[in-house]
């Protein structure tokens, strides 16, 4: 490509989700009419030249054109501005540079004046939608170009050193792990028992239910509702729903002694509770209350959907799962971050919170309704993604008391859910809105796909667990509506649900049976037989996963410079970055990040890919007025699904880097001031 259309370009990134893919394009600048039609004919030549992929094909994006290489992207100017927030969901593929949600593109493109250049003169584009304009996600800006540039200099690499992630939350990505046998049991289950052209069960005059190709109810078919429902239902003593104050306890047995817990509700128990209409009563939840989604992210983006508008704010944690904040700025909405304090185990600040809720409630009140922005949600992440941690009873209750206080609405990111280890005992925060009256209304979002190895599968839902008020009860039917756009996850794989959530007796020995009438050698056959012994999975699961956590994060703690803070559940850990232990090359979580992928071949995320810019938040920030006061408190998160050996090496050339980079004036004071 010629040197006069770089400098006349902007550069554009997009990246897949599989590592190693790239494409890069150029957007065509206002050049001059001379300069574009001496180049035109070069460029026509240059586009039948090269080889796109489909997203960026020159015949479906008439104004992209392929770069002749990925180095042309400042790198220094987007490390610089690296404490952009995240915005954007990591399955799409986002340019690094959008336009601001403002921005309006002409219906069509005139690239030269001259009418004889007929093929230039009728090149036009479509607009945009403004929505689409809103969604960016700015880590790509951070991480692709960083990951692209390492992938061609690996093609070189004479080291031996094989690409190893850390950085990918997918539990099954090494294979090491692999899904809930109940759930490939129940799958093949539903596909052996379909009928079969011209079989016996075609000519019967009625209807087929064990059929699973058809469409179904945009909410989810029953059967996976009223499982979700019972996983997500309890049955509260009425001495809970008027105490205002439990016990500090965060242990089971707190659970036990005010509630009967959602596995030990009987079908007649559940009955027993639900109103005629269909409406659940206090501490349980009808099927009514269930819509299946495609995966969590589905979920939190039905939910969010339908709570959120241009006029409103979403609080959401910092640092945090940056699709909260894809989809509300995706819709107009505003997003404030309170901040997660790092040597409080990752507790919410709740006094930054308040101050935010109290600065907007004035603004409101003074400016007129409709005039300014209201808080319509508090998002909250238990267990976290990216922290790892676990939030304690008591906690909860505090995060509780605060939205009753204000009146404002929780909306619960549990894909996790009881994914914990350490002692940790992991609670609903339904249940613990329960505990306190029923005056915060709750949306949880959560599914499979983590905490049972199908993240693929995209199986997800959102429960709307309603207060006394009923406060909700228009977000709920608004999310039903809006279901009927996408109409559900695949009905096949909602088969999947129930049989982990609420597997029956009459289930398993049929089950059973046909497991008998297999081939003996089959290793479907084989892994079917364990399929009910799925708490025994889980636990095996979990113990497993404990154990990764503490061997990697073990063997990063003893690295130089580097801090573990230590995960209490999910699949993540954050490592401190101790910036004034390390040479001039590392200043922060982004340089760490470049070089431990060109030097070792390891790929981490920093933590401003989750919101933290400028460092986390500690107990001696935001002193003196200044909330938004950081230190130089760098982190990067890494993922512990890998196979033990794997972690080993990865630990071994992290250590390997750390010392490699040690600074050279700490060392010199420790030798003259010891």
């Amino acid at each position: 490509m010629g040197k006069e259309n770089e400098t006349s370009s902007t550069a554009v990134l997009s990246i897949s989700m599989v590592e190693g893919e790239a494409d890069f394009v150029h957007v065509i600048g206002s050049n001059d009419d001379a300069t574009m039609k001496k180049n035109h004919t070069q460029k026509s030549k240059d586009r039948d030249d090269n080889v796109t992929t489909p997203a960026t094909s020159t015949s479906s994006s008439p104004a992209l054109l392929p770069t002749e290489s990925p180095l042309d992207v400042d790198f220094e100017r987007l490390n610089a501005n690296h404490d952009l927030d995240v915005t954007s969901p990591p399955s799409l593929p986002v340019p690094v540079a959008l336009p601001p949600a403002t921005a309006t593109l002409p219906a069509t493109i005139t690239t030269s004046s001259n009418d004889d250049n007929n093929e230039a003169s009728s090149r036009w584009m479509a607009p945009p939608s403004a929505k689409s304009l809103r969604t960016h996600n700015p880590i790509r800006a951070i991480v692709d170009p960083i990951m692209v540039a390492n992938s061609i200099k690996s093609e070189r690499r004479i080291d031996g050193k094989d690409l190893i992630s850390l950085a990918l939350g997918d539990p099954t990505a090494y294979g090491n792990l692999p899904p809930c046998p109940a759930i490939l049991s129940a799958i093949a289950r539903a596909i052996r028992i379909q009928p079969l052209p011209n079989s016996d069960n075609n000519n019967s005059t009625t209807k087929n239910n064990n059929t699973t190709a058809g469409y179904v109810n945009a909410c989810g078919t029953i059967e996976a509702r009223s499982a979700i429902a019972r996983h997500h239902s309890f049955i509260p003593s009425r001495s809970s729903i008027n105490s205002a104050n439990i016990g500090s306890s965060d242990s089971a047995d707190v659970d036990g002694e005010s509630f009967v817990p959602s596995e030990h509700l009987s079908k007649e128990d559940v009955d027993a509770v639900e109103s005629p209409s269909g409406s659940s009563s206090l501490g349980t939840v009808s099927p009514m209350d269930v819509i299946v989604a495609n995966g969590a992210s589905g979920a939190l983006e039905l939910a969010l959907t339908a709570l959120l508008d241009e006029d409103s704010i979403l609080l959401v944690p910092r640092p945090g799962f940056p699709l909260y904040q894809v989809i509300a700025e995706s819709h107009g909405a505003t997003v404030m971050q309170y901040d997660l304090l790092p040597d409080k185990s990752w507790e919410c600040d709740l006094e930054y919170m308040e101050r935010i809720i109290i600065k907007h409630q004035k603004q409101q009140e003074g400016e007129g309704r409709g005039k300014s922005k209201v808080i319509r949600g508090i998002l909250v992440n238990n267990p976290s993604n990216p922290t790892g941690a676990v939030y304690a009873q008591t906690h909860l209750m505090e995060i509780v008391k605060l939205a009753t206080k204000y009146r404002v609405p929780i909306v619960a990111d549990e894909i996790y859910g009881d994914m914990t280890f350490g002692g940790k005992v992991f609670h609903p925060m339904a249940d613990v809105a329960a505990r306190l009256g029923y005056e915060v209304p709750i949306i949880t979002a959560s599914g499979l796909g983590k905490q049972y190895l199908v993240p693929g599968w995209r199986l997800g839902w959102i429960v709307f667990q309603d207060n006394i008020h009923g406060s909700i009860r228009q977000v709920q039917e608004g999310a039903q509506r809006l279901a009927q756009v996408v109409l559900g996850a695949s009905h096949l794989a909602q088969v999947a649900i129930p049989a982990v959530l609420a597997p029956t007796s009459t289930s398993l020995e049929e089950e059973e049976e046909e497991d008998k009438s297999q081939d003996g050698n089959d290793c479907v056959t084989m892994m079917l037989s364990s399929s009910s012994s799925t708490a025994l999975w889980k636990a095996a699961l979990y113990s497993t996963m404990e154990k990764q956590a503490t061997l990697l994060c073990g063997l990063l703690d003893q690295c130089r410079g580097l801090r573990v803070i230590f995960p209490e559940g999910a699949m993540y850990a954050m490592v401190r970055i101790e910036v004034d232990k390390f040479d001039d090359l590392v200043v922060d979580d982004v340089s760490f990040m470049k070089l431990l992928l060109e030097e070792e071949n390891i790929v981490v995320l920093p933590g401003c890919a989750f919101g933290l810019g400028g460092g986390a938040k500690t107990k001696d920030n935001g002193t003196n007025g200044n909330d938004d006061a950081r230190s130089s408190y760098y982190v990067f998160r890494v993922v512990f699904c890998a196979p033990e050996h794997i972690l080993r090496t990865a630990s071994k050339r992290i250590a390997s880097f750390c010392l490699r980079h040690k600074s050279t004036d700490l060392d010199w004071k420790h030798a003259c001031f010891g």
